[in-house]
Order: C-alpha cells, then sequence, then structure tokens
C-alpha cells in the first residue's frame, strides 16, 4: 500500500518579477531577472535574493539604478531616500554585488550606524497587559 506524498510548507519559488506592477523600464525588468539568476548561482539563499531584489526595485521605481552616481544622490538626498543609516549600509552592499555583477564599480558612500535605545515599558503599561490577557496567559493570583 502506498501512501501519499505528503506537503511540505516550504513556499513555492516563483519568479520574483510581476512585471505588470513594476513602474521600471524594462531593460532594468530583464538586467534584475538576470542578477536574480547570478545571485543563485552564487548559492545565496531564496531568502536573501528575495530581499536584495525588493530593494533594487524600490530604487528603480524612483531613479536609474544603472547610474551609481544617481544612486548616491538619491541616498543622501533626505527627502526622498527616508532610510536609517543601517538600510542604507545594507542597501549599498546589495548596490555593490549589483555592480559586480554587470562588471562595475564604485566608491561606496559610508554611514554610521547609530544604535537605537530597545522599547521599555512602563510598570503601567506592563500590568495593562497583564490585565488584558486571559486567565491562562496572566500570572497566577495565588502563589
Amino acid at each position: 500500500m502506498t501512501t501519499p506524498a505528503t506537503k511540505t510548507n516550504t513556499p513555492t519559488r516563483k519568479n520574483l518579477f510581476e512585471k505588470k506592477e513594476l513602474n521600471i523600464e524594462f531593460k532594468t525588468v530583464i538586467l534584475l531577472e538576470q542578477y536574480q539568476e547570478y545571485q543563485r548561482k552564487q548559492g545565496r539563499a531564496y531568502e536573501t535574493i528575495a530581499s536584495r531584489l525588493q530593494a533594487l526595485k524600490q530604487v528603480a521605481r524612483q531613479i536609474d539604478i544603472n547610474n551609481p552616481e544617481a544612486v548616491k544622490l538619491w541616498l543622501a538626498d533626505n527627502e526622498q531616500c527616508k532610510w536609517s543609516n543601517k538600510t542604507k549600509t545594507k542597501f549599498v552592499d546589495t548596490y555593490t554585488s549589483f555592480l559586480t555583477f554587470k562588471g562595475e564599480t564604485w566608491q561606496r558612500p559610508t554611514y554610521t550606524i547609530q544604535n537605537k535605545l530597545p522599547f521599555i515599558p512602563t510598570e503601567q503599561e506592563i500590568d495593562t497587559l497583564i490585565n488584558a490577557c486571559g486567565k491562562v496567559t496572566s500570572t497566577p493570583s495565588k502563589c
């Protein structure tokens, strides 16, 4: 007796591009598809490729990503690019990889990452959270 194949919970690896939803030039879409294949051949994880392509597509909707100087100006303009310095640094790594794929280089901008203080709730906020929980989740009243 044979058992039916079990389904796995892994997402299907569909093409990361929906040409109809992109508002960028077709030649750039083709270039990004080639970059996607290059990253796959380099052994990058699916999630890494997806996040890199998402960042490149986001910038490509606003400026020409084939021009490194335009990318630098866009990153420097706080009105257009509202990313934190940590996000900008991550994008610079992605863009450097993209330029390496194209056989080009650029002088990378550097950003100082500013650490943020973690959110620490007040005692009143903690009490409100405990009171909002049910009997199973909240702390027992008798210890």
